[in-house]
């Protein structure tokens, strides 16, 4: 069984695209999404339509919520999160009201994979490769699925905590370069996106990391042609271009 799990796609309608071609080009059986699909980039109503139609399993994200609760804005990009409702569709308002907390897929050999958005309790929390073992191991507390995947933190790594693999597929829309201490930078200078493959078998499981390259002016240009806000902002995240 091959599965692949995206994540992080943040209305990065292009950066999905690359992603899915290629994916489409492995012959996957599933993908899974891990959430925060549509808000914070320029065409989050394409990003959701996309998902739809192809009837891919997505989680709740923490920015999945801004869609229904204005309170929960990222103080920090004040225009963004409002603009971005306002590109939605009604369908896709629906759709991603049936986003799961978690999604569990049975894998072969009586194995089994979760995926969640940060951690299965809970959408918000920071799990990333240097969490201490107890705090990571709390996080998973009572979770008998032998493979975790999350993402939110947009960096792409694998780790054992007591019984259970995790690992994060980085993200397919606003990929980080990784954390420099507790707070965790997202995009600088980068022009890829990212994706992880399981392949599950009775004998055992593989993951393996992924990374494409984007086009970043096109990205850049379908944010200016939008009028999406805060361009300056989505500016800084990507590598320059020449």
């Amino acid at each position: 069984m091959r599965l692949a799990l995206i994540a992080d796609i943040h209305g990065n309608h292009l950066a999905l695209r690359t992603v899915l071609d290629r994916i489409d080009a492995s012959q996957v059986d599933q993908i899974v999404c891990l959430g925060d699909v549509a808000m914070m980039g320029s065409q989050p109503d394409e990003v959701l339509t996309t998902l739809r139609t192809r009837g891919i399993p997505t989680v709740m994200g923490n920015t999945d919520a801004w869609i229904f609760d204005e309170k929960t804005d990222d103080p920090d990009i004040p225009t963004l999160p409002g603009w971005g409702r306002k590109q939605i569709s009604a369908a896709n308002v629906e759709f991603a009201r049936s986003f799961k907390p978690t999604i569990r897929i049975e894998l072969p050999g009586n194995r089994s994979l979760l995926a969640c958005h940060a951690t299965p309790r809970n959408y918000d929390e920071l799990l990333i490769a240097s969490t201490p073992q107890a705090a990571a191991a709390e996080m998973l507390e009572g979770i008998d699925a032998d493979l975790v995947a999350g993402g939110h933190t947009h960096v792409q790594f694998l780790r054992q905590i007591d019984q259970q693999r995790f690992f994060n597929p980085g993200s397919a829309g606003l990929p980080g370069i990784g954390p420099t201490n507790e707070e965790l930078p997202r995009n600088r200078d980068v022009d890829w996106a990212e994706y992880a493959i399981v392949d599950a078998a009775e004998d055992g499981i593989a993951v393996t990391f992924h990374r494409v390259p984007v086009d970043v002016a096109a990205i850049l240009r379908t944010a200016h042609e939008a009028g999406m806000p805060d361009l300056e902002w989505w500016s800084t995240l990507w590598k320059p271009v020449s």
